[in-house]
């Protein structure tokens, strides 16, 4: 019930989560899959702790990121297994809450709070804290990446960070 955060496919599966009424993630091999597959053999892995409830999970390079229903806390799991790939990781540079969805660009995890918060971990360095960058806005909506570009829509503003 009440699934927000949007699917995402890594090599032949579909990984969906959900934490409104229960919590709950499940990969499902999608190129035999029909129907209803509870139980069956396309059913690859679940889990019942720490999902994502509006931000959508991501996958980049082997592994599969997501923020603990509305919260501040980094879930990193193989997507093949669903296991975990290390602790959940709190980000205590953002408040408690986040809509946005985590995005990933060379070697490197942004994470925007509804706080105007964003974080940025190095994904090749044991997810080191790279830096903390604060705008006088509240955000709900997914950074978008291009050209080497962040884009970020606020309440108030569209903003275009560039390195350039």
């Amino acid at each position: 019930d009440n699934v927000v955060s949007s699917p995402v496919q890594w090599q032949d599966l579909v990984i969906a989560g959900n934490s409104y009424y229960q919590q709950s993630m499940i990969a499902v091999r999608w190129t035999q899959a029909a129907g209803d597959v509870s139980g069956s053999t396309n059913e690859v892995w679940q889990i019942h702790r720490m999902t994502p409830y509006v931000s959508s999970p991501l996958v980049y390079g082997d592994t599969l990121y997501f923020l603990r229903h509305n919260q501040n806390v980094l879930s990193r799991l193989d997507p093949a297994t669903g296991r975990p790939r290390a602790e959940p990781l709190r980000l205590d540079a953002i408040g408690d809450m986040i809509f946005s969805s985590p995005v990933a660009a060379a070697g490197r995890l942004y994470v925007t709070g509804r706080d105007g918060v964003t974080v940025v971990l190095s994904l090749e360095s044991g997810n080191r804290l790279l830096a903390v960058n604060r705008l006088d806005d509240s955000f709900s909506a997914t950074p978008a990446l291009a050209d080497g570009d962040l884009y970020l829509r606020g309440e108030r503003f569209l903003y275009c960070l560039s390195g350039r």
